[in-house]
């Protein structure tokens, strides 16, 4: 009789096992991309666990729940994502990106500085790099350093609002009101749907000018964006006071 191999049929079967496996695990990760796709960010956050109990190392999982904890501003648990990222793939750009935005937020500049050089030389081009070492700079009120940055990315991305809002930023900080204004209208007129952040700064702007008619404008636009924003309802209910208008 023809002897069998043993370790031969055991390491076939022990493959078979691993694609059938990793096929899962694909297929579930894929799912919980397309719920972060659709803004479902609590179910794609459940659904990339589940892949994470099939492959405890399956570092694309542990990215994505990271993005999911930023979406829902739970920067810690994000942190510890992107940790787990880095740690099983070193060279993931943007785990780092993502590390040194959070150590941003945090006001941790050292590490918010350490992990973009290690993005930075991965990628010394990345857009995200240059914005993240403006905030640092922009952080100390070294805006000198801050701001041929934020112009370089501009260059390649005329209408980059993280940008344009950080140079409005640096104008406003150094006196130059009318060119921080033109900034954000550039911000305003580049995007389909202007953010919270650059419209209230327009208000702002516009309040302090007793510039009436724009920063109602700018607030009208907000409660369309975020009905539910008592601030916006106030500051409009406080402009038709102020200008007469009790019945609007």
């Amino acid at each position: 009789m023809k002897k069998i191999l043993l370790l031969p049929l055991l390491a076939l079967l022990l493959l078979a096992g691993c694609s059938s496996m990793e096929e899962e695990r694909n297929a579930i990760f894929n799912n919980a991309l397309a719920l972060e796709e659709s803004g479902k960010y609590a179910e794609a956050r459940d659904t990339a666990l589940k892949a994470l109990e099939l492959d405890p190392s399956f570092a694309m999982a542990y990215l994505l729940l990271g993005r999911c904890d930023m979406e829902q501003k739970v920067f810690e648990n994000a942190l510890k994502n992107f940790s787990e990222v880095h740690k099983l793939a070193p060279d993931n750009l943007e785990a780092l990106e993502n590390m040194g935005r959070i150590a941003l937020l945090q006001n941790n500049l050292r590490s918010a500085e350490e992990y973009t050089n290690k993005a930075q030389a991965l990628s010394p081009g990345s857009t995200e790099v240059k914005i993240i070492r403006a905030g640092i700079f922009m952080s100390r009120e070294d805006y000198t350093q801050a701001k041929p940055l934020l112009e370089d990315v501009l260059k390649s991305d005329p209408n980059n609002e993280e940008a344009l809002v950080g140079l409005a930023t640096i104008a406003i900080n150094t006196g130059e009101i009318d060119r921080a204004k033109e900034l954000l209208k550039g911000a305003v007129t580049g995007q389909s749907k202007p953010s919270v952040a650059v419209l209230s700064m327009l208000t702002n702007l516009s309040l302090q000018e007793n510039d009436v008619a724009a920063a109602e404008g700018y607030l009208k636009q907000l409660a369309e964006i975020d009905p539910a924003n008592d601030q916006v309802v106030l500051q409009l209910s406080n402009l038709y006071l102020a200008s007469g208008r009790q019945q609007e």
